[in-house]
């Protein structure tokens, strides 16, 4: 949940948005394709390799 609306990311789009019709219906349901900012962010983000690194601090 992000700020009272539920976010769901998936492959299989139309089988989700078909079985929540079925379910509660699609009132409200909005769609959003990644576009090609997310992708590459999602492809080249790196965790700051300053930062500690919580395993670690946990032995």
């Amino acid at each position: 949940m992000r700020g009272g609306h539920l976010v769901l990311e998936s492959r299989s789009t139309g089988r989700v948005l078909s079985a929540l019709d079925a379910v509660t219906g699609l009132d409200g349901v909005q769609t959003r394709t990644p576009s090609l900012e997310d992708v590459h962010l999602e492809l080249t983000a790196r965790r700051n390799p300053l930062a500690p690194n919580p395993q670690e601090q946990q032995a």
